[in-house]
């Protein structure tokens, strides 16, 4: 059974028209009795307000569930150029700051909202950005840069779930044929989860509000888009109940929503022993990557557990995680580390928060997976000597292609006097010790 999720970036607040899509993709999804997923942008709220939209607010309000867009979306600074900052603390202080106050501009437009899931705006995939809405009790991030591209399945990241973006249906819906409806369910069923993206004021407008109001700087007066003829829209809203019909008519999808989806995850406590990383210890020799079995367990879960263990806890209880803000050290060359070393050193090491670049047992400096592959040893065999051989310390990024691959100085709207992307890009891929998929699930995507 595939679950879909129509989600929605609600973010034109500068053309009136767009609250016009807004209101026809709502009513023709309430009409099938589907509830969409509305990622309204704090400013886009106060618009419809400004507006006297109330036809627009009462169809969601009533129907559908809001969901979080950021404060602004592309308007400057945008969530990557004022995080893009070498002290962690501060960038995700001024984030939470700001994402605070957009919420709080839904709630006082909408009086149902209660956010439990994030999109971001446009290309602003900041690392800040992750931990900023996990701490603020957001409960999902859709449209992220790090997903399974095989089967859509959730992966967890930064101390919250993520799912990928499959398909726009901005001018795909303009465009498509009955055949090409059809070939569009058969695609969603191979996939685990499947998220239709649509921007509603698209279904009217030619051109992003971003592309003419915010590309580098933000432009005054702000213009709005040129029109699409009337023949272009009807064809979207003729196709995309096509497209909904199609996918109720399937036994194998199921329409479900952020909320529900969110609820349906496994939340019970994870526990690490020394048991459990009798289990792990050949895996990560085999490869260093998050497992599945016999739980669901990242790196940093791992790394901490470690720490607890060696101090002589029976057990470690799985919480907030972190990777990395600096690329960690690794041994160049095999090295022989004493056991009441390793011991003494995880006296030192807190089993929280960012993990250190390096760290010394004896007098020979290390890095955290060099120690990390020692301590497991060690805690599984009781050995008096510890050989550590080097290995991998990042995870397979080619698993992740987008990650790999992410230059987000190079991407759309960035004003260049704001972001040179000095960090978010690289410690974006310093937190992949972070990631991990459900439990019994394949361990990887490729």
């Amino acid at each position: 059974m595939t679950k879909v999720i129509f989600s929605f970036d609600t973010e034109d607040y500068i053309n009136p028209i767009g609250a016009d899509g807004i209101l026809r993709s709502a009513k023709l999804l309430s009409k099938n009795g589907i509830k969409g997923c509305w990622c309204m942008v704090g400013e886009m709220a106060s618009a419809l307000k400004a507006w006297n939209r109330s036809d627009v607010i009462n169809e969601l309000n009533d129907n559908h569930c809001i969901e979080f867009h950021s404060l602004s979306h592309s308007k400057h600074p945008c969530i990557n150029e004022y995080s893009d900052l070498c002290d962690f603390n501060t960038a995700k202080s001024i984030h939470i700051a700001r994402e605070k106050y957009g919420i709080e501009l839904l709630k006082s437009v909408f009086d149902k909202a209660d956010p439990v899931a994030v999109v971001p705006p446009g290309s602003s995939h900041s690392y800040v950005a992750y931990y900023g809405y996990a701490d603020m009790g957001i409960k999902l991030y859709s449209a992220s840069r790090i997903f399974d591209q095989v089967k859509s399945r959730v992966l967890f990241c930064d101390n919250l779930p993520h799912l990928r973006y499959d398909r726009c249906l901005d001018t795909l819906l303009m465009r498509l044929d009955d055949e090409g409806i059809k070939e569009t369910v058969e695609r969603v069923k191979t996939k685990e989860n499947y998220v239709f993206y649509h921007h509603p004021a698209m279904s009217y407008v030619k051109v992003f509000c971003d592309e003419l109001n915010f590309m580098a700087k933000n432009r005054e007066p702000q213009v709005l888009s040129p029109l699409w003829e009337k023949e272009k829209t009807e064809k979207f809203f003729e196709n995309f109940e096509k497209l909904v019909l199609a996918l109720k008519a399937d036994p194998e999808i199921e329409f479900t929503t952020y909320s529900e989806f969110v609820d349906s995850l496994d939340k019970s406590q994870r526990t690490i022993t020394k048991d459990t990383l009798k289990e792990i210890y050949p895996q990560l020799l085999e490869k260093t990557f998050p497992v599945t079995t016999p739980d669901s367990l990242c790196i940093s879960d791992l790394y901490y557990a470690c720490i607890e263990l060696l101090k002589g806890n029976t057990s470690h209880q799985c919480g907030k995680v972190y990777g990395f803000l600096k690329e960690p050290f690794a041994l160049p060359s095999t090295v022989s580390v004493r056991a009441d070393d390793i011991k003494e050193s995880a006296k030192y090491l807190p089993a929280e928060g960012f993990i250190p670049e390096f760290i010394y047992v004896g007098d020979q400096k290390i890095g955290p997976f060099d120690f990390l592959m020692a301590a497991m040893e060690l805690l599984i065999s009781d050995k008096d000597t510890i050989l550590i051989s080097p290995r991998q310390w990042q995870i397979d990024l080619d698993q992740f292609p987008a990650l790999r691959d992410t230059q987000l100085g190079k991407e759309w709207i960035h004003d260049p006097a704001q972001f040179n992307d000095d960090f978010l890009s690289q410690r974006l891929r310093l937190q992949s010790w972070t990631f991990r998929f459900e439990k019994n699930t394949p361990r990887f995507v490729l």
